[in-house]
C-alpha cells in the first residue's frame, strides 16, 4: 500500500509531502490543489498503462488531459521540470520529468529508488519494483532459469527483448532482456530450439555433461543427489551454475591470461553478497576438512581439497570444484548435491 506522495514544482505545489492511509480525505478551498494531487497519480498510471516502456510522461491520455509543459510546471525562475515520488512500506520511487514549453509529454530525466539515482533511464518503469509477469520472468532469468513471455497482438508489448533492471542494495544495478514473443511462428521456433526440460537428477547429469564438455566431472559427482527430492527449478539453477563455470574455464587468451569477459564473469558471479560462487570460511575448512576432501578424478590414490563451491539457496545445494581455475589445467567438478557444511 502507498504510504506517502511527494510532489515538487508540480502545478501549484512548490513542495508537498502527503501521508497516505487506506482512506485518505482531501479537503481545501477551491484551487488549493486537491485535484492536482490526484492528477499526479493519474499521469503515472495512464502513461504506464498505455505506453509501458516509454521514456516520456504522457500529459494527455484516457485518464486526464493537462495540456503542455507550462500547464503542469511552476515556471518560477524558468523551471522546466517537476518531481513525483511514491513510498510504500518497503520502497521509495521517485521520477524527475523535464520538458519544453510546447511539449505535450515530458522526458524522464532521472529515476531514483531507495536513494539510488539513475540519469536518463531507458523507460518510465526503470528500476520500478514489479510483481507482474515481466518482473517474475526477469527474476527467473537473473537466477539462471530460462524464461520468456508471450504477449497478445495487438498490445503495447510488441518488442523484444523487454529491458528490466534490478536494483540491489549496496550493489550495482543488474540489467537483463526478457525474451518476448507475439508471433506464432517465432514462438514455435523458440520452443523447438529450447533445451529439453529437466525431469530428474539424471536428466540434469546428462545435460550438464553434454553442455559443459570442458569441465572434468568426477564419475560419482552427481551421486549425492540420488534420493534427494527432485525440483525442476533447483535442477535448472544447478545447470546454470555449471554452465557459468564452464564458460569461465574458457575465458583465457592464447597466453593463458584471463580475458575481459572472464574478469566480468568473475566480478558478476564470484564476488559480492549475491555471488553464485564463493570459498568456504576458515572455520568450515577446519571443521569439515574431511567432508571437503574428494578423490582425485584423474589420479588414483590422490585427493583434492575443494572448498570453492557454487550455491543454490532453495533448497541448499552445492557444486564443489577445484580452484584456482587455469587455462592449461582441468577444472574438476567433484560434488553436486546437498550442502556439506551444515551445522
Amino acid at each position: 500500500m502507498l504510504t506517502r506522495l511527494d510532489l515538487r514544482f508540480f502545478k501549484c505545489f512548490e513542495l508537498l509531502r502527503l501521508p497516505l492511509a487506506p482512506l485518505t480525505l482531501l479537503t481545501g478551498l477551491n484551487a488549493s490543489g486537491k485535484s492536482s494531487v490526484l492528477q499526479a497519480l493519474v499521469l503515472l498510471h495512464q502513461t504506464m498503462r498505455e505506453h509501458e516502456w516509454t521514456t516520456r510522461l504522457a500529459l494527455n491520455g484516457a485518464g486526464v488531459r493537462l495540456g503542455t509543459m507550462p500547464d503542469v510546471v511552476d515556471e518560477v525562475f524558468g523551471r522546466r521540470s517537476f518531481e513525483i515520488a511514491l513510498m510504500d512500506d518497503e520502497d521509495t520511487c521517485g521520477w524527475t520529468f523535464e520538458g519544453d514549453r510546447r511539449d505535450m509529454s515530458m522526458a524522464v530525466q532521472q529515476v531514483s529508488v531507495n536513494g539510488r539515482t539513475i540519469e536518463a533511464p531507458q523507460s518510465l518503469r526503470y528500476l520500478l519494483p514489479s510483481d507482474t509477469a515481466v518482473g517474475e520472468a526477469a527474476h527467473r532469468l537473473f537466477h539462471g532459469i530460462e524464461c520468456g513471455l508471450v504477449s497478445m497482438n495487438p498490445s503495447s508489448w510488441l518488442s523484444s527483448p523487454l529491458p528490466v533492471d534490478w536494483y540491489e542494495e549496496c550493489e550495482s544495478t543488474r540489467s537483463i532482456g526478457v525474451p518476448n514473443y507475439w508471433d506464432a511462428e517465432a514462438l514455435t521456433a523458440a520452443l523447438d530450439a529450447a533445451p529439453i526440460s529437466l525431469a530428474s537428477w539424471r536428466d540434469l547429469e546428462t545435460a550438464a555433461r553434454g553442455r559443459c564438455p570442458d569441465l572434468t566431472f568426477s564419475p560419482t559427482c552427481f551421486e549425492p543427489l540420488r534420493g534427494h527430492p527432485f525440483g525442476a527449478g533447483a535442477a535448472q539453477a544447478l545447470l546454470s551454475r555449471l554452465t557459468i563455470l564452464h564458460d569461465f574455464k574458457n575465458c583465457f587468451d592464447n597466453r593463458g591470461q584471463r580475458t575481459p569477459e572472464g574478469h566480468e564473469t568473475y566480478r558478476k558471479h564470484f564476488t559480492g553478497k549475491k555471488a553464485w560462487f564463493s570459498d568456504s570460511s576458515d572455520t568450515e575448512k577446519a571443521d569439515f576438512r574431511r567432508d571437503l576432501t574428494f578423490p582425485h578424478p584423474a589420479n588414483a590414490g590422490e585427493t583434492l581439497f575443494c572448498t570453492w563451491h557454487g550455491k543454490v539457496k532453495t533448497p541448499q545445494l552445492r557444486v564443489h570444484f577445484s580452484w584456482p581455475v587455469h587455462a592449461a589445467e582441468p577444472l574438476y567438478v567433484v560434488y553436486v548435491g546437498p550442502k556439506i557444511t551444515k551445522r
